[in-house]
Protein backbone atom coordinates (compact mmCIF):
# COMPACT_ATOMS: atom_id res chain seq x y z
CA UNK A 1 0.00 0.00 0.00
CA UNK A 2 1.41 3.40 -0.91
CA UNK A 3 1.12 6.50 1.18
CA UNK A 4 -1.60 7.74 -1.15
CA UNK A 5 -3.75 4.76 -0.13
CA UNK A 6 -4.05 6.01 3.41
CA UNK A 7 -7.13 8.05 4.31
CA UNK A 8 -6.38 11.76 4.41
CA UNK A 9 -7.69 14.43 6.76
CA UNK A 10 -9.84 16.92 4.97
CA UNK A 11 -11.37 18.88 7.86
CA UNK A 12 -10.88 20.07 11.43
CA UNK A 13 -9.21 17.66 13.83
CA UNK A 14 -12.31 17.60 16.04
CA UNK A 15 -14.25 15.80 13.27
CA UNK A 16 -11.88 12.85 12.96
CA UNK A 17 -10.74 9.78 14.79
CA UNK A 18 -6.92 9.74 14.96
CA UNK A 19 -6.83 5.94 14.94
CA UNK A 20 -5.77 5.16 11.35
CA UNK A 21 -2.90 3.33 9.68
CA UNK A 22 0.32 5.34 9.76
CA UNK A 23 -0.81 7.70 12.49
CA UNK A 24 2.14 6.73 14.68
CA UNK A 25 4.63 7.64 11.95
CA UNK A 26 2.93 10.96 11.41
CA UNK A 27 3.52 11.70 15.07
CA UNK A 28 7.17 10.75 14.76
CA UNK A 29 7.64 13.02 11.75
CA UNK A 30 6.08 15.92 13.62
CA UNK A 31 8.29 15.25 16.60
CA UNK A 32 11.35 15.26 14.36
CA UNK A 33 10.34 18.53 12.70
CA UNK A 34 9.19 20.39 15.76
CA UNK A 35 11.31 19.14 18.61
CA UNK A 36 14.48 17.90 16.94
CA UNK A 37 14.56 14.77 19.05
CA UNK A 38 14.81 12.29 16.20
CA UNK A 39 12.64 9.27 15.69
CA UNK A 40 11.07 7.99 18.89
CA UNK A 41 10.26 4.34 19.49
CA UNK A 42 6.64 3.22 19.48
CA UNK A 43 4.91 3.22 22.84
CA UNK A 44 4.53 -0.15 24.56
CA UNK A 45 1.61 -2.12 23.21
CA UNK A 46 1.34 0.00 20.10
CA UNK A 47 -0.87 2.56 21.85
CA UNK A 48 -0.73 6.16 20.76
CA UNK A 49 -1.77 9.23 22.67
CA UNK A 50 -2.28 12.70 21.34
CA UNK A 51 -2.42 15.92 23.34
CA UNK A 52 -4.82 18.71 22.61
CA UNK A 53 -3.83 22.13 23.86
CA UNK A 54 -6.40 24.16 25.79
CA UNK A 55 -6.11 27.67 27.22
CA UNK A 56 -5.63 26.16 30.66
CA UNK A 57 -3.58 23.06 29.85
CA UNK A 58 -3.91 19.92 27.80
CA UNK A 59 -5.76 16.65 27.77
CA UNK A 60 -4.42 13.32 26.54
CA UNK A 61 -6.65 10.67 25.06
CA UNK A 62 -5.69 7.04 24.27
CA UNK A 63 -5.64 5.60 20.79
CA UNK A 64 -8.94 4.16 19.68
CA UNK A 65 -11.02 6.35 22.01
CA UNK A 66 -13.00 8.89 20.02
CA UNK A 67 -13.45 12.35 21.38
CA UNK A 68 -16.83 13.23 22.85
CA UNK A 69 -18.76 16.30 21.86
CA UNK A 70 -18.12 19.59 23.65
CA UNK A 71 -21.04 20.37 25.95
CA UNK A 72 -22.11 23.31 28.10
CA UNK A 73 -22.92 23.34 31.81
CA UNK A 74 -23.05 25.49 34.93
CA UNK A 75 -20.99 24.73 38.02
CA UNK A 76 -23.24 23.76 40.93
CA UNK A 77 -20.59 22.94 43.54
CA UNK A 78 -16.83 23.30 43.89
CA UNK A 79 -14.64 21.33 46.28
CA UNK A 80 -10.93 21.70 45.64
CA UNK A 81 -10.37 20.56 42.06
CA UNK A 82 -13.65 18.64 41.94
CA UNK A 83 -16.87 20.11 40.59
CA UNK A 84 -20.52 19.23 40.10
CA UNK A 85 -22.02 20.34 36.79
CA UNK A 86 -25.60 21.05 35.76
CA UNK A 87 -25.75 20.49 31.96
CA UNK A 88 -27.60 23.20 30.09
CA UNK A 89 -29.56 20.55 28.20
CA UNK A 90 -31.24 19.55 31.45
CA UNK A 91 -29.50 16.23 31.95
CA UNK A 92 -28.47 14.78 35.32
CA UNK A 93 -25.75 16.50 37.35
CA UNK A 94 -22.23 15.26 36.59
CA UNK A 95 -18.98 15.16 38.59
CA UNK A 96 -16.10 16.81 36.75
CA UNK A 97 -12.49 17.90 37.07
CA UNK A 98 -10.72 20.86 35.46
CA UNK A 99 -8.14 20.29 32.73
CA UNK A 100 -4.83 21.89 33.71
CA UNK A 101 -3.82 23.62 36.89
CA UNK A 102 -4.50 27.11 35.61
CA UNK A 103 -8.16 26.46 34.91
CA UNK A 104 -10.11 27.41 38.02
CA UNK A 105 -13.89 27.18 38.39
CA UNK A 106 -16.31 28.44 41.00
CA UNK A 107 -20.02 27.98 41.62
CA UNK A 108 -22.00 29.85 38.97
CA UNK A 109 -19.39 29.55 36.22
CA UNK A 110 -20.57 28.59 32.73
CA UNK A 111 -18.16 25.99 31.37
CA UNK A 112 -17.42 23.84 28.34
CA UNK A 113 -16.73 20.18 29.09
CA UNK A 114 -16.40 16.75 27.52
CA UNK A 115 -18.33 13.91 29.07
CA UNK A 116 -16.32 10.82 29.95
CA UNK A 117 -17.46 7.23 29.44
CA UNK A 118 -16.41 6.53 33.01
CA UNK A 119 -15.14 8.72 35.80
CA UNK A 120 -15.45 12.51 36.00
CA UNK A 121 -15.99 14.68 32.95
CA UNK A 122 -13.28 17.12 31.83
CA UNK A 123 -13.85 20.88 32.06
CA UNK A 124 -11.93 22.52 29.22
CA UNK A 125 -12.82 26.22 29.44
CA UNK A 126 -14.70 28.79 31.50
CA UNK A 127 -16.79 31.54 29.93
CA UNK A 128 -16.06 35.17 30.90
CA UNK A 129 -17.76 36.14 34.16
CA UNK A 130 -20.19 39.05 34.34
CA UNK A 131 -19.44 39.44 38.05
CA UNK A 132 -17.79 37.57 40.89
CA UNK A 133 -17.90 37.58 44.67
CA UNK A 134 -14.31 37.68 45.81
CA UNK A 135 -12.06 38.55 48.71
CA UNK A 136 -8.36 39.20 48.55
CA UNK A 137 -5.60 39.98 51.02
CA UNK A 138 -1.98 40.85 50.26
CA UNK A 139 -1.10 37.24 49.43
CA UNK A 140 -4.01 35.41 47.87
CA UNK A 141 -7.46 35.74 46.36
CA UNK A 142 -10.58 33.70 47.01
CA UNK A 143 -13.45 33.77 44.50
CA UNK A 144 -16.59 32.56 46.24
CA UNK A 145 -19.15 32.57 43.40
CA UNK A 146 -19.70 34.07 39.96
CA UNK A 147 -22.49 35.22 37.62
CA UNK A 148 -24.99 35.88 40.41
CA UNK A 149 -28.09 38.06 40.17
CA UNK A 150 -28.04 39.25 43.76
CA UNK A 151 -26.53 38.66 47.18
CA UNK A 152 -28.41 38.06 50.43
CA UNK A 153 -26.31 39.17 53.40
CA UNK A 154 -27.31 37.93 56.84
CA UNK A 155 -26.86 39.92 60.06
CA UNK A 156 -28.12 39.30 63.56
CA UNK A 157 -28.15 40.84 67.02
CA UNK A 158 -27.21 37.55 68.65
CA UNK A 159 -24.42 36.93 68.22
CA UNK A 160 -23.84 40.58 67.41
CA UNK A 161 -22.86 41.20 63.81
CA UNK A 162 -19.61 42.95 62.97
CA UNK A 163 -20.51 46.19 61.18
CA UNK A 164 -16.99 46.61 59.81
CA UNK A 165 -17.32 43.17 58.20
CA UNK A 166 -20.78 44.06 56.87
CA UNK A 167 -19.43 47.24 55.32
CA UNK A 168 -16.59 45.36 53.64
CA UNK A 169 -19.07 42.88 52.20
CA UNK A 170 -21.27 45.65 50.84
CA UNK A 171 -18.30 47.49 49.34
CA UNK A 172 -17.06 44.36 47.57
CA UNK A 173 -20.51 43.57 46.20
CA UNK A 174 -21.21 47.15 45.13
CA UNK A 175 -17.89 47.30 43.28
CA UNK A 176 -19.07 44.28 41.23
CA UNK A 177 -22.53 45.82 40.62
CA UNK A 178 -24.22 42.99 42.51
CA UNK A 179 -27.56 44.03 44.08
CA UNK A 180 -27.72 43.39 47.82
CA UNK A 181 -30.53 42.25 50.09
CA UNK A 182 -29.82 42.40 53.84
CA UNK A 183 -31.67 39.84 55.98
CA UNK A 184 -31.92 40.64 59.68
CA UNK A 185 -32.29 37.21 61.28
CA UNK A 186 -33.63 36.09 64.67
CA UNK A 187 -36.20 38.86 64.99
CA UNK A 188 -37.94 36.72 67.62
CA UNK A 189 -35.12 37.64 70.04
CA UNK A 190 -36.62 41.05 70.79
CA UNK A 191 -33.80 42.55 72.85
CA UNK A 192 -31.04 41.77 70.38
CA UNK A 193 -33.29 42.70 67.45
CA UNK A 194 -33.89 46.16 68.89
CA UNK A 195 -30.15 46.69 69.21
CA UNK A 196 -29.70 45.96 65.52
CA UNK A 197 -32.59 48.11 64.33
CA UNK A 198 -30.84 51.42 65.03
CA UNK A 199 -28.02 50.48 62.65
CA UNK A 200 -30.22 48.85 60.03
CA UNK A 201 -32.10 52.15 59.58
CA UNK A 202 -28.82 53.75 58.49
CA UNK A 203 -28.31 51.12 55.77
CA UNK A 204 -31.93 51.26 54.71
CA UNK A 205 -31.57 55.02 54.17
CA UNK A 206 -28.65 54.26 51.83
CA UNK A 207 -30.85 52.11 49.61
CA UNK A 208 -30.11 48.63 50.97
CA UNK A 209 -33.35 46.62 51.41
CA UNK A 210 -33.57 45.32 54.98
CA UNK A 211 -35.89 42.37 55.68
CA UNK A 212 -36.42 41.16 59.27
CA UNK A 213 -36.97 37.40 59.44
CA UNK A 214 -37.28 34.52 61.88
CA UNK A 215 -36.90 31.23 60.05
CA UNK A 216 -37.77 29.14 63.11
CA UNK A 217 -40.50 31.08 64.91
CA UNK A 218 -42.19 33.02 62.11
CA UNK A 219 -42.23 31.20 58.74
CA UNK A 220 -44.51 33.91 57.31
CA UNK A 221 -41.62 36.38 57.62
CA UNK A 222 -39.83 34.46 54.85
CA UNK A 223 -42.50 35.20 52.22
CA UNK A 224 -40.97 38.58 51.15
CA UNK A 225 -37.59 36.83 50.87
CA UNK A 226 -39.00 34.01 48.74
CA UNK A 227 -40.58 36.54 46.37
CA UNK A 228 -37.21 38.19 45.80
CA UNK A 229 -35.51 34.86 45.06
CA UNK A 230 -37.79 33.76 42.22
CA UNK A 231 -36.00 33.41 38.89
CA UNK A 232 -32.65 34.54 40.27
CA UNK A 233 -29.33 33.15 41.34
CA UNK A 234 -28.73 34.40 44.87
CA UNK A 235 -25.54 33.97 46.86
CA UNK A 236 -26.01 33.68 50.63
CA UNK A 237 -23.30 35.47 52.63
CA UNK A 238 -22.65 36.20 56.28
CA UNK A 239 -20.28 35.80 59.16
CA UNK A 240 -20.44 32.62 61.20
CA UNK A 241 -23.42 32.25 63.52
CA UNK A 242 -25.87 34.45 61.63
CA UNK A 243 -28.30 31.58 60.94
CA UNK A 244 -27.53 30.72 57.31
CA UNK A 245 -28.09 26.99 57.80
CA UNK A 246 -31.46 27.56 59.48
CA UNK A 247 -32.56 29.89 56.70
CA UNK A 248 -31.36 27.49 54.00
CA UNK A 249 -33.31 24.57 55.44
CA UNK A 250 -36.43 26.73 55.65
CA UNK A 251 -36.17 27.97 52.06
CA UNK A 252 -35.02 24.68 50.53
CA UNK A 253 -36.97 21.71 51.99
CA UNK A 254 -34.74 19.28 50.07
CA UNK A 255 -31.48 20.86 51.28
CA UNK A 256 -30.37 17.78 53.23
CA UNK A 257 -31.04 15.49 50.27
CA UNK A 258 -29.23 17.80 47.85
CA UNK A 259 -26.30 18.08 50.29
CA UNK A 260 -25.96 14.30 50.42
CA UNK A 261 -26.03 14.04 46.63
CA UNK A 262 -23.34 16.71 46.29
CA UNK A 263 -21.18 15.09 48.97
CA UNK A 264 -21.44 11.72 47.24
CA UNK A 265 -20.62 13.15 43.81
CA UNK A 266 -17.59 15.09 45.07
CA UNK A 267 -16.49 12.52 47.68
CA UNK A 268 -16.29 15.40 50.14
CA UNK A 269 -17.64 13.52 53.15
CA UNK A 270 -18.07 15.55 56.29
CA UNK A 271 -16.46 18.65 54.76
CA UNK A 272 -19.66 19.75 53.03
CA UNK A 273 -19.82 23.00 55.07
CA UNK A 274 -16.41 24.18 53.89
CA UNK A 275 -17.20 24.87 50.24
CA UNK A 276 -19.78 26.74 48.17
CA UNK A 277 -22.63 24.91 46.48
CA UNK A 278 -25.90 25.85 44.80
CA UNK A 279 -29.29 24.54 45.87
CA UNK A 280 -32.30 24.42 43.56
CA UNK A 281 -35.33 26.17 45.03
CA UNK A 282 -38.78 24.52 44.84
CA UNK A 283 -39.64 26.37 41.61
CA UNK A 284 -36.95 24.26 39.90
CA UNK A 285 -35.21 27.27 38.32
CA UNK A 286 -33.93 29.58 41.05
CA UNK A 287 -30.59 29.03 42.76
CA UNK A 288 -29.59 29.70 46.35
CA UNK A 289 -25.80 29.48 46.69
CA UNK A 290 -24.69 28.57 50.19
CA UNK A 291 -21.20 29.67 51.22
CA UNK A 292 -19.01 29.01 54.28
CA UNK A 293 -19.27 31.51 57.10
CA UNK A 294 -16.29 33.82 57.56
CA UNK A 295 -14.85 36.31 60.02
CA UNK A 296 -12.85 38.42 57.55
CA UNK A 297 -13.51 39.85 54.12
CA UNK A 298 -10.41 41.54 52.70
CA UNK A 299 -10.60 44.00 49.78
CA UNK A 300 -6.98 44.36 48.69
CA UNK A 301 -8.07 44.08 45.03
CA UNK A 302 -10.02 47.37 45.23
CA UNK A 303 -8.34 50.75 44.85
CA UNK A 304 -9.11 53.72 47.08
CA UNK A 305 -11.03 55.25 44.17
CA UNK A 306 -13.20 52.11 43.86
CA UNK A 307 -13.84 52.05 47.60
CA UNK A 308 -14.88 55.72 47.61
CA UNK A 309 -17.36 55.20 44.78
CA UNK A 310 -18.76 52.09 46.48
CA UNK A 311 -19.86 54.26 49.45
CA UNK A 312 -23.25 55.62 48.28
CA UNK A 313 -23.29 58.48 50.80
CA UNK A 314 -19.85 59.69 49.63
CA UNK A 315 -20.72 60.06 45.96
CA UNK A 316 -22.49 63.48 46.13
CA UNK A 317 -19.36 64.98 47.74
CA UNK A 318 -16.68 63.52 45.47
CA UNK A 319 -14.84 66.27 43.60
CA UNK A 320 -15.97 68.97 46.04
CA UNK A 321 -12.93 68.92 48.33
CA UNK A 322 -10.50 71.86 48.35
CA UNK A 323 -7.60 69.70 47.19
CA UNK A 324 -7.73 67.33 44.23
CA UNK A 325 -5.61 64.75 46.07
CA UNK A 326 -7.68 64.88 49.26
CA UNK A 327 -7.53 61.63 51.22
CA UNK A 328 -10.74 62.52 53.10
CA UNK A 329 -8.99 62.14 56.42
CA UNK A 330 -7.81 65.31 58.16
CA UNK A 331 -7.18 67.62 55.20
CA UNK A 332 -8.72 71.13 55.43
CA UNK A 333 -11.70 71.68 53.20
CA UNK A 334 -12.62 67.96 52.90
CA UNK A 335 -16.26 67.85 51.81
CA UNK A 336 -16.75 64.25 52.98
CA UNK A 337 -15.33 64.85 56.46
CA UNK A 338 -17.36 68.05 56.81
CA UNK A 339 -20.51 66.13 55.87
CA UNK A 340 -19.73 63.50 58.52
CA UNK A 341 -19.24 66.21 61.15
CA UNK A 342 -22.61 67.76 60.23
CA UNK A 343 -24.31 64.36 60.41
CA UNK A 344 -25.16 64.25 56.70
CA UNK A 345 -22.91 61.16 56.53
CA UNK A 346 -23.18 58.61 59.31
CA UNK A 347 -20.11 59.32 61.52
CA UNK A 348 -19.61 55.66 62.42
CA UNK A 349 -19.51 54.56 58.79
CA UNK A 350 -17.09 57.38 58.02
CA UNK A 351 -14.84 56.18 60.85
CA UNK A 352 -15.06 52.55 59.68
CA UNK A 353 -14.12 53.64 56.17
CA UNK A 354 -11.00 55.40 57.45
CA UNK A 355 -10.00 52.26 59.35
CA UNK A 356 -10.56 50.17 56.23
CA UNK A 357 -8.38 52.26 53.88
CA UNK A 358 -5.67 52.62 56.53
CA UNK A 359 -5.62 48.85 57.08
CA UNK A 360 -5.73 47.80 53.43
Amino acid sequence: MTSSDHPRRTGPADDFDDDYTGARYEDEAMALANKGRGRQPPRPGGSRSYTRKTPAGSQAQPRGQTRSERLQADVMAAYGRQFLLAPTDGGPHLPAMAVGRRLDCVVGDHVTYRQADSGPSAIESVAPRRNQVRRRDAFREKIIAANVDQAAVLISGYPAFDEALLMRLLLGLTAEDIPVLVLVTKQDLSQSFEQVQARTRVYESLGYPMLPISALKDPASLEPVQERLVGKRTVLLGQSGMGKSTLLNALVPTASQQTNEISTALSSGRHTTTFSRAFILPDGQSWLIDTPGFQQFELAHLSRWQLLHAMPEFRPYLGQCRFNDCQHHDEPGCAIRDAAERGDIDPHRYELFQQLVDYD
